[in-house]
């Protein structure tokens, strides 16, 4: 990936972070162009030999579904007619409508009570293959802890991938900020990958640190951003395969997406100071 995709001196950053973040591009704590996580620890890890999703209070490591119902699919909870299944080392996520309702599935490493896998800062990385039809509407993201445990505050959330199936050679990355006491705010970068099909198995990954937001696609990174302080709160994971309004008469049934694994990597002391 060419470094040239990673824009820093945004007025939007400027905006929002202050210049004294958007000097921080200079620090020797910037995140990688090239991500090899052996030096990491690795924190969570599943490479789905078995259906791990659970219904949310369940047994983990994933619970489905809490986070509330998005897009054109109702997202439903794991069961012998849900949406999720494991063979061979692969989780499928299935959207799938009876003629009438589509429905699909989310999964996310914390329950409604906050019980589950969360860390502060890290390198997060999901291995998968996505579906590129018509309406379908994957992602693999991050939410700060307070969504569930405190919502009367600022909550943060960074998605390290969404595609569309409409867009089959374009990542999405995202970042969000949801009121406590102040506005909204919202920033995303499309990026183009041409030659890459989307529909194999690559690997999306996101590294978070006190400074930095940086997102990879194959472990190389397309995009940085100056953290904001919301995002050193401790984050957990989420995977879906939601759907769009659009084009969803078109949508093939089922649209699947297929997981290797999802693993999530504490940060060597390097990349974190003393946060």
């Amino acid at each position: 990936m060419s470094s040239s995709w990673r824009c820093i001196s945004c007025v939007v950053v400027v905006a929002v972070l202050g210049a004294s973040n958007v000097e921080a591009r200079d620090r020797a704590d910037r995140p990688p162009a090239k991500l090899d996580p052996e030096g990491f620890t690795l924190a969570f890890h599943d490479d789905f030999d078995t259906l791990s999703v659970t219904k949310d209070g369940g047994a983990g490591p994933w619970f489905a579904p809490v986070h509330y119902t998005f897009g054109a699919a109702r997202l439903v909870p794991p069961g012998p007619t849900g949406p999720f299944s494991a063979a061979n080392g692969e989780l499928t996520i299935r959207a799938s409508t009876d003629g009438k309702a589509w429905t699909s599935g989310t999964m996310q490493t914390v329950d409604s009570h906050g019980r589950g896998f969360s860390q502060r800062y890290g390198y997060f990385e999901m291995r998968a293959r996505l579906p590129t039809g018509p309406a379908t509407w994957p992602a693999f993201w991050l939410l700060t802890l307070n969504n569930v445990t405190e919502s009367g505050t600022t909550r943060g959330e960074i998605d390290a991938v969404e595609a569309y199936g409409d867009q089959p050679r374009v990542l999405h990355h995202g970042l969000h900020l949801t009121p406590g006491k102040q506005k909204r705010w919202h920033f995303s970068k499309q990026v183009k990958v041409p030659n890459a099909d989307l529909a194999e198995y690559h690997t999306y990954g996101v590294m978070v640190t006190p400074t930095w937001v940086a997102f990879y696609f194959d472990r190389e990174q397309t995009y940085e951003f100056p953290a904001l302080p919301e995002y050193g709160q401790p984050l957990y994971m989420l995977v879906d395969l939601a759907m769009t309004k659009a084009s969803l008469g078109r949508a093939q049934n089922p649209s699947l997406m297929t997981i290797d694994y999802v693993r999530a990597y504490a940060l060597p002391p390097a990349l974190i100071g003393d946060r």
